[in-house]
């Protein structure tokens, strides 16, 4: 509720962007072998920088404060989990996030597939439904 008032979240007038760009979107014309990534969940227009050696540059979506994790703050998380499913089944080698240092894709999902697997788990224990 506070960073709205601080930063002014939510102003029509507060940016206006120099190039609009769209998922897919190749680079190559402006100098850089890379495409964008729409991956939304941070905020609605999120976009990643995939390139072509497979780094990716995710801005907010995920950091590496103690591990790879999704961003602590997120507009959508449903938007989230689908970005991470669509960055899943791509061929990405090295993840630099904006929060914390660079990761190994393979390392963010091992940790997130054994984290959906004790949530799920913990949702079947709940539910007093067998593994």
């Amino acid at each position: 509720m506070i960073a709205p008032i601080l930063f002014g979240f939510g102003k029509p007038e507060r940016f206006k962007p120099d190039l609009y760009i769209d998922d897919g979107n190749d680079l190559s014309e402006h100098g850089f072998d890379a495409k964008v990534l729409h991956i939304p969940g941070h905020s609605n227009g999120s976009i990643g920088i995939l390139t072509s050696s497979g780094d990716l540059f995710c801005g907010d979506l995920l950091e590496n404060k103690d591990k790879p994790d999704l961003n602590s703050i997120m507009d959508d998380l449903a938007a989230a989990n689908a970005s991470v499913e669509k960055l899943k089944k791509l061929s990405l080698k090295t993840v630099y996030p904006v929060p914390g240092k660079p990761f190994p894709m393979e390392l963010f999902t091992k940790i997130t597939d054994n984290s959906i697997s004790e949530d799920n788990q913990l949702a079947r224990l709940l539910t007093g439904v067998p593994f």
